[in-house]
């Protein structure tokens, strides 16, 4: 057997090198048309394809109505609400004192660790310490103001 090679006809050939310098133009979302634009979505707040489609949603009550929310996504319509720095604080302080009480029966004849103790000392705690806080920024700002009067 004789080997042959294999001669592309010049019209393909040429249509082949056509297509190749167009692609090199191209952006990668044009090359890849089934892939769809990237762009910012204004309901979820991520970049992400124009296929995928994000769908608004509101929050809602018990009864199902939806609730009006207040500025984007934040405010009484919010689903999950942003903890904020007290809270964080109260919850892991909470965590560090459940060892320190022993545990109690449940309802259910089950040994739980005393939460309410645990929670109730570390919301007392964090009182004294938010309050001395915040005395110092006062007594601070007393003399601040002292100073400041000649």
């Amino acid at each position: 057997m004789s080997e042959e090679k294999f001669q592309p006809i010049p019209e393909v050939e040429k249509a082949i090198l056509e297509f190749r310098e167009q692609q090199k133009e191209k952006s990668y979302s044009e090359r890849h048309s089934e892939l769809g634009r990237m762009l910012n979505c204004p309901f979820c707040d991520r970049r992400h394809r124009s296929i995928e489609a994000c769908v608004q949603r509101f929050a809602k009550d018990k009864n199902g109505v939806e609730r009006i929310a207040k500025g984007h996504g934040h405010g009484r319509g919010r689903l999950t609400r942003h903890w904020n720095k007290r809270s964080l604080e109260l919850v892991d302080l909470t965590h560090q004192l459940i060892p320190t009480y022993p545990e109690i029966l449940n309802e259910d004849g089950k040994l739980e660790p005393d939460v309410k103790k645990a929670r109730s000392q570390a919301l007392n705690t964090l009182r004294k310490k938010w309050h001395k806080r915040s005395s110092k920024i006062q007594r601070q700002q007393k003399s601040s103001r002292r100073i400041n009067r000649g």
